[in-house]
């Protein structure tokens, strides 16, 4: 009489293949979440950039790196999702993103929104506002912006170094 059902060194080889293959996918895996990390980052970038120049076409500057004490990632935050009145023009403009769940944390917890990144760094931006290189200008677009992400390490260099890591993601590259 046969007995039906599988035996120990089946199920033990069906287990093996299992392992086998999860050990080759889960590595896969790993490097296309990064990937898409990165290009999520690269997206918002890009999102970023083109609300910027709007807000330069209608403000005739860029929006301020900084507001009194607050982040460059906060004052670009206010800048960019409100309105504001030109008295000059006697007109409203903005906002000039509507920022999805995602793009938006507060990275050093004080109550105010900021763009982040998909690890949840904020966003480093530095403008030139009056177009002087006595006033520390951007390092890269020395007229215009720089906007970087660290990257998914979360850290970055100084100087002309800020935002030319090998992981951090920018608006010159």
């Amino acid at each position: 009489m046969k007995k039906e059902g599988f035996t120990i060194l089946e199920m033990m080889a069906v287990i093996a293949i299992i392992a086998i293959l999860a050990g080759i996918l889960i590595p896969a895996v790993t490097t296309v979440r990064k990937n898409a990390n990165k290009v999520k980052a690269k997206a918002l970038i890009s999102h970023l950039v083109t609300a910027i120049e709007s807000y330069k076409s209608d403000a005739g500057f860029y929006p301020a790196d900084y507001i009194t004490v607050d982040l460059a990632s906060e004052a670009l935050y206010i800048y960019l999702t409100n309105r504001f009145y030109d008295s000059v023009a006697n007109e409203y403009y903005g906002p000039y993103i509507e920022p999805k769940t995602d793009w938006v944390g507060n990275s050093d917890g004080d109550g105010d929104s900021e763009f982040v990144d998909p690890w949840g760094n904020p966003y480093e931006y530095e403008a030139d506002t009056d177009a002087l290189v006595s006033t520390r200008p951007p390092f890269h677009n020395v007229y215009t912006f720089d906007i970087y992400s660290l990257g998914p390490d979360g850290v970055t260099g100084a100087g002309f170094a800020a935002g030319n890591q090998p992981d951090d993601i920018n608006n010159w590259k």
